[in-house]
């Protein structure tokens, strides 16, 4: 019996290898380095990305959204964490307020969110959407 539609996306370590690479291309004696402007942090344009390209799988196998479409970060990158996720989610930074646009809010064809870091798997994150499909999503993911 199907129950939902999962899609896994792992974002990796890049910033890094940006970095690196930048330092590698300056001229002798002139700064090298990534400035990041604008309204939303990196880690915010990589998991709005990876939902895009999500919902467009979702399209292809669910397109009457009959069961719920579940997006999954598998996180493999050292300068993400949870609260970067939790911002990306609900468009809040913890104690300071409104911080962005939420994903979800631009992207609604995702039920649930589901945050893993590779370092801590058992310690799952799980934002779900308000909508018929709720209780059936915080079924499929409660911890065993």
């Amino acid at each position: 019996m199907l129950v939902g539609f999962c899609e896994v996306k792992s974002p990796q370590n890049v910033f890094d290898e940006r970095l690196t690479d930048a330092v590698r291309r300056a001229p002798e004696g002139r700064y090298a380095g990534i400035v990041e402007t604008g309204p939303t942090t990196r880690q915010y344009r990589r998991m709005r990305g990876a939902a895009i390209q999500a919902v467009g799988q979702f399209h292809s196998v669910n397109p009457s959204r009959f069961v719920p479409n579940i997006l999954m970060f598998v996180n493999h990158d050292s300068t993400s964490t949870e609260s970067d996720f939790i911002e990306t989610i609900t468009g809040y930074i913890d104690g300071l307020g409104y911080a962005s646009k939420s994903v979800p809010a631009e992207i609604p064809e995702v039920d649930a969110y589901v945050w893993l870091d590779a370092n801590t798997p058992e310690k799952p994150r799980m934002f779900w959407r308000q909508n018929h499909f709720r209780d059936g999503v915080i079924d499929l993911l409660k911890p065993p």
